[in-house]
């Protein structure tokens, strides 16, 4: 099912986005209105609640019938999003986020650095609290989908000193998506 749609929507254009360096949000759209990222999604977020092998055996069929590396790198780093989401978010990040990016938006992780790489531990940013939010200080590179993102985790690192009741925490390094 998937390889069809990827045939026929990705494919014929897929040399031409290529050479010309743009993104076809459309058929983002499309795959987002035939419910490709909802599979593996919980039913209380607005998913389907089925299971990784099902949303990976979709995401074979639509690397196969793509003929857009581009296109399916863009996914792929969508789903990874998703995934930490999932995995690692807060119930409100995920209900604020997720039927978003099951609906069209598109999503970026900034994990790599100029000097670490993607190599996480190694990550230098850093997230201060600064009243509602956070202060960020660093420099990252190479983030996927950035260009076309709707919505971006940043991967930094706190301090030693931010309490154990983070979302995100480590008895060595505490860090903040």
């Amino acid at each position: 099912m998937r390889h069809g749609f990827a045939a026929s929507a990705i494919a014929p254009g897929s040399a031409t986005r290529d050479r010309e360096g743009t993104f076809d949000r459309q058929i983002w759209k499309e795959l987002a209105a035939d419910n490709f990222w909802t599979g593996h999604i919980p039913r209380h977020y607005g998913g389907e609640g089925g299971d990784m092998w099902d949303f990976l055996a979709g995401f074979e069929g639509l690397a196969l019938g793509a003929d857009d590396c581009g296109f399916v790198l863009s996914a792929v780093a969508h789903a990874g999003l998703i995934q930490v989401l999932l995995d690692h978010g807060t119930p409100d990040q995920r209900g604020d986020l997720l039927p978003g990016l099951m609906n069209g938006q598109i999503g970026a992780t900034a994990a790599t650095e100029p000097a670490g790489g993607s190599h996480v531990a190694a990550i230098a940013t850093s997230a201060v609290a600064a009243g509602d939010g956070y202060l960020l200080s660093g420099h990252k590179a190479h983030i996927t989908n950035a260009p076309v993102a709707d919505t971006i985790l940043i991967v930094a690192g706190f301090p030693s000193s931010v309490s154990a009741t983070s979302p995100c925490s480590s008895s060595t390094r505490r860090m903040t998506a």
